[in-house]
Protein backbone atom coordinates (compact mmCIF):
# COMPACT_ATOMS: atom_id res chain seq x y z
CA UNK A 1 0.00 0.00 0.00
CA UNK A 2 3.07 2.57 0.60
CA UNK A 3 4.81 1.58 -2.13
CA UNK A 4 1.34 2.50 -4.60
CA UNK A 5 1.06 6.02 -2.35
CA UNK A 6 4.72 6.73 -3.06
CA UNK A 7 5.03 6.56 -6.57
CA UNK A 8 1.38 7.93 -7.62
CA UNK A 9 2.63 10.75 -5.75
CA UNK A 10 5.96 10.62 -7.11
CA UNK A 11 4.53 10.43 -9.99
CA UNK A 12 2.41 13.46 -9.58
CA UNK A 13 4.72 15.58 -8.26
CA UNK A 14 7.06 14.88 -11.42
CA UNK A 15 4.39 15.84 -13.16
CA UNK A 16 3.95 19.28 -11.57
CA UNK A 17 7.69 19.65 -11.84
CA UNK A 18 7.87 19.14 -15.50
CA UNK A 19 4.78 21.79 -15.83
CA UNK A 20 7.09 24.35 -13.93
CA UNK A 21 10.23 23.46 -15.45
CA UNK A 22 8.70 23.91 -18.99
CA UNK A 23 7.01 27.13 -18.38
CA UNK A 24 3.26 25.27 -18.54
CA UNK A 25 0.61 26.60 -17.02
CA UNK A 26 -0.29 24.75 -13.94
CA UNK A 27 -3.66 22.77 -13.91
CA UNK A 28 -5.99 22.86 -11.03
CA UNK A 29 -6.16 18.67 -11.43
CA UNK A 30 -2.27 18.71 -11.35
CA UNK A 31 -1.80 20.55 -8.11
CA UNK A 32 -4.41 18.54 -6.44
CA UNK A 33 -3.06 15.81 -7.39
CA UNK A 34 -0.17 16.19 -5.80
CA UNK A 35 -1.10 17.91 -2.99
CA UNK A 36 -3.62 14.97 -2.80
CA UNK A 37 -0.66 12.61 -3.14
CA UNK A 38 1.07 14.25 -0.37
CA UNK A 39 -0.82 13.91 2.45
CA UNK A 40 -1.76 10.25 1.23
CA UNK A 41 1.42 9.42 1.78
CA UNK A 42 1.94 11.48 4.91
CA UNK A 43 -0.48 9.87 6.73
CA UNK A 44 0.86 6.17 6.07
CA UNK A 45 4.46 7.31 6.36
CA UNK A 46 2.75 8.14 10.11
CA UNK A 47 2.04 4.37 10.78
CA UNK A 48 5.61 3.01 9.21
CA UNK A 49 7.17 5.82 12.14
CA UNK A 50 4.87 4.65 14.76
CA UNK A 51 5.80 0.93 14.12
CA UNK A 52 9.32 1.99 13.89
CA UNK A 53 10.14 4.49 16.96
CA UNK A 54 7.37 2.82 19.31
CA UNK A 55 7.81 -0.78 18.30
CA UNK A 56 4.16 -1.36 18.26
CA UNK A 57 1.64 -3.84 15.81
CA UNK A 58 0.66 -3.09 12.09
CA UNK A 59 -2.81 -2.85 13.84
CA UNK A 60 -2.14 -0.67 16.33
CA UNK A 61 -0.12 1.89 14.81
CA UNK A 62 -2.87 1.87 12.15
CA UNK A 63 -5.54 2.24 14.74
CA UNK A 64 -3.56 5.10 16.78
CA UNK A 65 -3.07 6.94 13.41
CA UNK A 66 -6.76 6.87 12.45
CA UNK A 67 -7.58 8.16 15.33
CA UNK A 68 -5.29 11.24 14.32
CA UNK A 69 -6.85 11.40 11.02
CA UNK A 70 -10.48 11.62 12.55
CA UNK A 71 -9.37 13.75 15.25
CA UNK A 72 -8.19 16.14 11.90
CA UNK A 73 -11.18 16.20 10.36
CA UNK A 74 -13.30 16.58 12.81
CA UNK A 75 -11.66 18.84 15.36
CA UNK A 76 -9.20 21.26 13.16
CA UNK A 77 -9.70 24.32 14.27
CA UNK A 78 -10.94 27.25 11.06
CA UNK A 79 -8.57 29.69 9.80
CA UNK A 80 -8.64 33.28 11.67
CA UNK A 81 -7.84 34.73 8.16
CA UNK A 82 -9.66 34.54 5.24
CA UNK A 83 -7.56 32.17 3.01
CA UNK A 84 -7.58 32.43 -0.77
CA UNK A 85 -9.32 29.99 -3.28
CA UNK A 86 -5.67 28.45 -3.55
CA UNK A 87 -5.99 28.04 0.33
CA UNK A 88 -9.19 26.55 0.30
CA UNK A 89 -8.71 24.14 -2.71
CA UNK A 90 -5.18 22.96 -0.30
CA UNK A 91 -7.44 22.19 2.51
CA UNK A 92 -10.13 19.76 0.18
CA UNK A 93 -7.25 17.99 -0.79
CA UNK A 94 -5.85 17.11 2.43
CA UNK A 95 -9.14 16.54 3.81
CA UNK A 96 -10.00 13.88 0.99
CA UNK A 97 -6.38 12.33 1.45
CA UNK A 98 -7.40 11.99 4.94
CA UNK A 99 -10.82 10.09 4.18
CA UNK A 100 -9.49 7.80 1.86
CA UNK A 101 -6.75 7.17 4.50
CA UNK A 102 -9.40 6.27 7.31
CA UNK A 103 -10.96 3.93 4.31
CA UNK A 104 -8.28 1.90 2.83
CA UNK A 105 -6.98 1.24 6.37
CA UNK A 106 -9.91 0.41 7.53
CA UNK A 107 -10.38 -1.77 5.02
CA UNK A 108 -7.49 -3.27 5.73
CA UNK A 109 -7.94 -4.09 9.02
CA UNK A 110 -11.36 -5.20 8.54
CA UNK A 111 -9.69 -7.75 6.37
CA UNK A 112 -6.93 -8.42 8.70
CA UNK A 113 -9.35 -9.43 11.74
CA UNK A 114 -11.61 -11.78 9.48
CA UNK A 115 -8.04 -13.08 8.64
CA UNK A 116 -7.32 -13.61 12.12
CA UNK A 117 -10.48 -15.48 12.91
CA UNK A 118 -10.25 -17.95 10.30
CA UNK A 119 -6.44 -18.55 12.21
CA UNK A 120 -8.32 -19.47 14.75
Amino acid sequence: MIESVTRAHAAEAAELTYRISEGHRLSSTCLYGTAYGRDLRTWWGTVIKQINENEITTDHALRRVRAWVRQYLTTEPASSVPGTLFDHAIAHASRAAAREFLTTSGELLTLHAFSQEEVR
